[in-house]
């Protein structure tokens, strides 16, 4: 996941430290930089070096809310199908399933690729 990060990793480097200092900047330099403001840095720190804690952090945070929402998803959906009669109905209920299905494995795909 982290090498999505690259493209803006470069423009943080070649255009933000560039236009805040003026100059070309070591890596040293960088470094320096991406330390927090109580330790003399700007706090600018690497999106590829952090991608993988935030993404992790972001998913663990919102697990409950994604499987309650998906939860909900397919109440209200079967709830919906109520005024639905009879052979439009159970064409309704599977693909209906079968969408819930594909979102609760998506949801999970996602969940072990970082």
């Amino acid at each position: 996941m982290s090498e999505l990060f690259v493209p803006l990793e470069n423009v943080i480097i070649e255009q933000l430290i560039h236009t805040l200092t003026g100059q070309e900047v070591s890596d040293a330099e960088g470094q320096m930089l991406a330390l927090p403001l109580r330790h003399g840095g700007l706090g600018l720190t690497n999106p590829q070096e952090t991608a993988k804690t935030e993404y992790d952090h972001a998913t663990h945070i919102t697990a409950k809310l994604t499987k309650s929402t998906l939860k909900h998803l397919i109440l209200i959906t079967t709830s919906q199908t109520n005024n639905i009669p009879g052979t439009q109905r159970t064409e309704y209920d599977k693909r209906r399933t079968q969408n819930a299905e594909i979102a609760v494995m998506n949801f999970c795909i996602r969940r072990t690729d970082s």
